[in-house]
Parts: C-alpha cells; structure tokens; sequence
C-alpha cells in the first residue's frame, strides 16, 4: 500500500481562509520594543560618534567639570598632607601660564581653592596644558611655590586631571 504523504506547509481550505486576506497580526508589545531598541541603539550610536566633537562644543561644561575635578584634587591634596600646609597659607599672588591658546580664554574665572594672602611671602605659578585623545580630555597642572625673597621654588608638584 503506498501512503500518501502530507505536505506540513499545505493548508486545507477551511471557511473563511485566503491567503490574500489573512494578514499576520505581530502584537503591540514586540513593535514597540523593537522600535524603542531601534532608537536606543541610534542614540548610543550618535553619541559615540560626537565624543570627539563634544569636548569642543561644550566648553562651559568643561569648564565646570575642570573646576570641580580641580578643587576635589585640591582638597584631596591637603587631606593626604601632600600641600606644604603653613607655605600654602602665604600665598601672595597666583601666576598662570597657559601652554595652548585658547586656554586663558577657556579657564579664565575658575574659582579655586587655592588662597590669596595680600601679606604671604610666596606666589604660586601654575603652569596648565590641555591634551586630547580618542577616549578622553585631560589638563596637565604643574605647580611651583616660589619663595619671593630669595626666588628659589620650595615646593612643586605635578598633577594629571582626567575629564
């Protein structure tokens, strides 16, 4: 006896089917996943590639974060005794000196933690660079304590601030 064989994609003609009518109905939640994991993964992929451009856009809000990432060094610095602590009491006068261009008009009006004795007997110099790399922006602080009575640097130290 020879069987037939039944074909598993074959569908028997029942009332009211017809291929051009029947529509697969996908549900609401598996459309709006997809479409919310479509626009997360748009906005991840956006961001990646603006991170080079960002730091550059967004100078004010560098400026803060350099600031705040700044003085929690600074306050860091004291709790760990690494500030000639009665030197620093007697700073007179902060001279900077910027090693890129633009850097004066980027950081001028940071409020740090550094203090001003109008009678200190030192003057702090504060020599500050900006670097960029792929994944990153950075400032390189170099800080010397000049003794104004006999010129000599007491103290120095220097700092990487990774934003």
């Amino acid at each position: 006896m020879v069987q037939e064989s039944k074909d598993s994609h074959s569908k028997k003609a029942s009332p009211g089917y017809s291929p051009e009518t029947t529509k697969a109905k996908i549900p609401l939640w598996i459309v709006l996943t997809f479409s919310l994991s479509a626009i997360a993964l748009g906005a991840m992929l956006t961001w990646n590639s603006s991170k080079d451009v960002l730091p550059f856009v967004t100078d004010s809000d560098e400026k803060s974060r350099i600031e705040s990432l700044w003085n929690r060094d600074l306050y860091q610095l004291m709790a760990m005794d690494q500030l000639p602590k009665a030197e620093w009491a007697l700073i007179k006068e902060t001279k900077w000196r910027f090693l890129a261009d633009d850097l004066k008009a980027r950081l001028t009006g940071l409020n740090l933690n550094i203090p001003n004795n109008s009678e200190g007997k030192y003057h702090l110099e504060i020599d500050i660079d900006r670097w960029t790399d792929e994944k990153s922006v950075g400032y390189f602080i170099e800080y010397r304590l000049v003794n104004e009575e006999t010129g000599n640097v007491d103290w120095e130290l220097g700092r990487t601030l990774i934003l």
